[in-house]
């Protein structure tokens, strides 16, 4: 009996969070994804509506010519109804003129008219050819409401002058000035974007019954549970937020792709330009705009392939000089694609993914290195916008990781009741050296070593050589990447101009030679002035004025950008996240540091200070950084982001963990499938977001 009932709640403990969490994505459909797969993609033939035309009187036809380039699957009117009472039937008819046939006849009541933007209307035949289509729109209406005067009829916008593409305006057969107001449908979405929601709804279900079995059933396997929990979530996010989504993650795409042809011995020495396969140059995939329609490319390109003679592209673009440590990964998913012949997207999604493992792996070796405070490691490490960054194809995966995991193991050495092994004092040494480079703002975050107790050494001697050794090694290898940027941001060296060069534009072979026509050099914007630090030193008013405004100003978009309340490429396709999301994510992370068990220890009051001091120092180093990025004219510190922030998040943390706020229980589990359903509530609420684009 015992084991039926042993059978029945692992069956239960499975099949409950699965059905609510199905059910979940059910009611997100009802609500906000019926009409998704009649969503389309249009452009605008003409948008200049200065005029209007006459009053279409009963009977009256008004005709308009274009010409347009297919494909073509609806198109739209700016039809202009100025009493809402006024009610009848619109008729909108297009005509194929090279064929003669009729593609679209329709008619319904005036209700159907937007009256502040464009009327859609949905071809019968869509035109599917990508060629140029010679076509005619005419328009009339019958009027219902009875005796209809001129001021109430309908009239149609347009501009005054004739535009490009179009051909003759007539009202009732006589030739009228100007061109229809006037956009073209190209693309409707269809039904692939809805089975990318319900195979995402499927994969979320099964994670959520498979993580509660997990727990419930091997509550001893917590480093498998941790693992399986990042690396699944982590998975998920990189399908709904793709590649080229996160913060200037394009240059960092280019910068790994560089690294990869160095590897393959692809020809790329020309500045500012990386050789890139076609099939990796920009496309819908990569146009920063996630939407369905990305979905659906996603979905009709996955496995797509490239051919072995698949030509090479010589692409300008950006992409970053230094240390390579930060893309060896990501250029070794480009270089696997390649080297397999998958296709553009298969081979971005390859790119993510070795920095996804990289990034689990990190974060679960330190959530099992922290003497304490595990389950905080693992709320921060889930944060939307660890996440987001950190499973990105750029430096932010090293620079987050290789933080949480310095800090990690520092405290497991702070703490440890035996004496430090040459085997973890190597490893803390070469973690501190390889994470010095990443970027100046976490420079100092190695120093943490110098909490490291003396008697936790062979002898005090020991203690103070390793640490100082460990320092200058790491300082060492930061500057021999970064002194050009130090001397520059401290005004001892003019900042560079960089001006662009000849961008090849030809295709080559398979082997890489480059073509010999060029692209004219392309035009350098005029320099802005920006403050230094020595202008900020001689006006320490102006400095504290800037400060104070820049806080009270943008206290809470920092807040939201350090959570993960804004995410996708901030600017051109944000993404909005519920704050009541971001705060159960804010208790999950408080709870994982504070609350502790009787038995575990915290930091003393010198491991605190030197915890809160790198915190303060790394946050003054980026205020600086983004003073010299901001224009003399502002009143307030630009180009701040609380994102900023995560790698040195958890010293903050630490420094305020208490004695007084304890656990009887071990909450782990509870904190664990807390987070990971607050990013099932996120992800849905980004796909919500997107969907409605």
């Amino acid at each position: 009996m015992d084991k039926f009932k042993k059978i029945f709640k692992y069956i239960f403990s499975f099949a409950a969070p699965a059905v609510i969490c199905f059910v979940l994505f059910g009611l997100v459909w009802f609500q906000y994804l019926q009409e998704v797969p009649s969503k389309s993609q249009s452009w605008l033939l003409n948008d200049n509506y200065d005029s209007l035309s006459s009053p279409m009187a009963e009977g009256q036809v008004f005709s308009q010519d274009f010409t347009v380039q297919g494909p073509v699957n609806g198109f739209g009117l700016n039809i202009n109804r100025i009493d809402n009472t006024l009610d009848g039937t619109l008729h909108v008819q297009m005509v194929d003129n090279e064929t003669g046939m009729v593609v679209m006849d329709y008619r319904n009541n005036f209700g159907v008219i937007n009256p502040i933007s464009y009327t859609g209307f949905t071809l019968d035949t869509p035109l599917t050819e990508h060629k140029e289509y010679d076509l005619t729109v005419n328009v009339w209406a019958e009027y219902l409401t009875p005796q209809v005067t001129s001021g109430q009829m309908l009239t149609l916008k347009k501009s005054s002058a004739v535009m490009d593409g179009f051909g003759q305006f007539t009202e009732n057969g006589k030739a009228a000035d100007g061109s229809l107001a006037m956009l073209i449908i190209a693309d409707i979405v269809g039904n692939q974007p809805i089975e990318f929601f319900w195979t995402v709804a499927a994969v979320c279900s099964v994670l959520a019954g498979g993580l509660m079995l997990l727990v419930i059933a091997l509550p001893d396997k917590k480093v498998l549970a941790v693992f399986l929990t990042l690396l699944t979530v982590c998975s998920l996010y990189r399908f709904v937020l793709p590649v080229y989504s996160a913060p200037d993650e394009e240059t960092h795409y280019n910068t790994a792709y560089n690294l990869s042809n160095k590897w393959l011995g692809v020809d790329n020495d020309l500045y500012r330009v990386v050789a890139k396969r076609q099939c990796d140059t920009k496309s819908v995939f990569t146009d920063y705009q996630t939407s369905v329609f990305t979905y659906r490319y996603m979905m009709n390109h996955f496995s797509d392939t490239a051919e072995g003679a698949d030509a090479i592209v010589y692409e300008e673009c950006d992409y970053l000089f230094g240390y390579k440590l930060p893309y060896m990964l990501s250029a070794a998913g480009i270089t696997i694609g390649r080297l397999t012949g998958m296709g553009g997207v298969a081979t971005a999604f390859m790119a993510r993914f070795m920095n996804v493992l990289f990034f689990c792996i990190m974060m679960t070796a330190a959530w099992y290195l922290a003497p304490f405070a595990k389950m905080g490691f693992v709320a921060l490490a889930m944060l939307p916008i660890t996440i987001h960054a950190g499973t990105s194809v750029s430096y932010d995966s090293f620079i987050i990781a290789f933080g949480f995991v310095v800090t990690a193991i520092c405290l497991n050495c702070m703490f440890s009741k035996e004496k430090l092994t040459n085997k973890k004092l190597i490893a803390l040494a070469v973690l501190c050296v390889l994470s010095a480079p990443l970027k100046s703002a976490y420079l100092l975050i190695p120093a943490f070593i110098l909490g490291i107790p003396a008697d936790r050494f062979a002898t005090k001697k020991t203690a103070w050589i390793y640490k100082a050794a460990v320092l200058i090694m790491a300082f060492a290898h930061f500057g021999y990447y970064n002194m050009t940027m130090v001397r520059t941001t401290l005004g001892l060296t003019a900042p560079v101009v960089e001006v662009a060069a000849p961008v090849v534009e030809a295709v080559a072979g398979a082997a890489g030679a480059v073509a010999e026509s060029t692209v004219p050099v392309v035009a350098v914007p005029e320099t802005v002035a920006t403050f230094t630090v020595g202008y900020m030193l001689a006006h320490p008013g102006v400095l504290l004025k800037m400060v104070i405004n820049t806080f009270f100003t943008y206290f809470t978009y920092y807040f939201e950008t350090m959570i993960g309340g804004r995410l996708g490429y901030l600017h051109l396709a944000e993404i909005e996240i519920n704050p009541m999301i971001l705060i159960g994510f804010v208790v999950a992370v408080l709870f994982g540091f504070i609350v502790k068990k009787d038995d575990l220890p915290v930091l003393n009051i010198w491991q605190r200070l030197l915890a809160l001091g790198i915190f303060g120092c790394t946050l003054g180093i980026l205020v600086v950084g983004c003073i010299t990025w901001t224009p003399m004219d502002y009143n307030y510190i630009w180009g701040f982001q609380g994102r900023y922030l995560l790698p040195v998040l958890p010293l903050a943390l630490l420094a305020g963990q208490t004695k007084h706020i304890t656990a009887s229980k071990d909450i782990s589990p509870f904190i664990l499938y807390t987070v990971f359903t607050l990013n099932i509530f996120t992800l849905l609420n980004a796909i919500i977001v997107i969907f409605a684009r």
